[in-house]
């Protein structure tokens, strides 16, 4: 059998990852952010 994907799966595996993480430190909220959207249906 072969797996063309193989050697591209194996290279991954040992490589940095391609994104980045989320911020270990929350970001600030924008000026005109008023909160999370909840919905009460009573």
């Amino acid at each position: 059998m072969d797996f063309p994907f193989a050697r591209e799966a194996i290279s991954q595996l040992f490589s940095k990852p391609s994104t980045a993480m989320y911020p270990a430190v929350p970001s600030e909220a924008a000026p005109n952010y008023r909160g999370r959207i909840v919905y009460h249906p009573e």
